[in-house]
């Protein structure tokens, strides 16, 4: 073989090798071509397995929302604000993770000098805000219902259960809105109709209406109970028939 033809084979050999060599996929250490941010949130996991890394590409989508996987709650319904926010803010975490369910792996590459596996998670922008604007559509028309219920009921206790409720409800869709925010790709979200913080002041303002008389054998257990009454922001009520009475034994 003279020297012309071995340098020929040997320029198609290194041809073919450059060929067969994977390259480095773009989204490893930049943007990636094919999964725009304007229509998804990416994350990005490495690690000495694919399962691994793959775990830590979602767990790097679920840092975008801020959201921590493992929350300790409890169901709590009550008047106050304090645990119909933990309430909220309890299913708002839920919902986020359910959404973070529609997390997938999109490609999985290893590094042949590392031996490393590199891994991207994507979350599609469209079906996740769909999934969310539904939900806030609910809670809006559960507002409305309950609005509607507050001001026609005639007993004030069923006011105050009705406009508690949509406090709740919009409290809720605070959450949602601002992880809608987030895959949003405008970043605007759904503007609400009812301002929360006025929301609350009725609910106040009808609480404030609402005076009890604590009927309690034990006078030790009245002091509690008054006390009780006192802390949350009730009035006693001295008249000779009053309209609502807290027993307790």
């Amino acid at each position: 073989m003279n020297k012309m033809k071995r340098i020929f084979f040997f320029s198609l050999a290194f041809l073919a090798a450059c060929a067969s060599a994977p390259s480095t996929p773009d989204w490893v250490s930049g943007a990636a071509a094919k999964y725009p941010a304007t229509q998804y949130l990416v994350g990005r996991g490495q690690a000495d397995s694919g399962d691994d890394a793959s775990d830590r590409a979602r767990a790097d989508v679920a840092k975008i929302f801020g959201v921590e996987m493992t929350v300790e709650s409890e169901d709590t319904q009550a008047f106050s604000g304090g645990a119909y926010q933990g309430h909220s803010a309890r299913r708002v975490v839920t919902r986020t993770e359910r959404l973070l369910e529609g997390v997938e792996i999109a490609e999985i590459w290893r590094d042949s000098a590392t031996k490393n596996y590199h891994a991207l998670a994507v979350l599609p922008r469209l079906k996740a805000a769909h999934s969310l604007r539904q939900e806030i559509a609910r809670l809006d028309g559960a507002t409305q219902a309950q609005l509607d219920n507050a001001r026609n009921a005639q007993d004030l206790l069923l006011k105050i259960a009705a406009a508690a409720q949509a406090v709740a409800a919009q409290s809720e869709r605070m959450g949602i809105q601002k992880t809608l925010r987030i895959v949003d790709a405008t970043g605007q979200g759904e503007t609400p109709t009812w301002n929360l913080d006025r929301l609350r002041a009725d609910l106040d303002a009808l609480l404030k209406r609402l005076k009890l008389v604590a009927r309690v054998g034990d006078a030790e257990l009245e002091t509690i109970a008054k006390g009780a009454l006192a802390a949350a922001g009730l009035l006693g009520d001295i008249s000779d028939n009053p309209a609502y009475a807290l027993e307790a034994n």
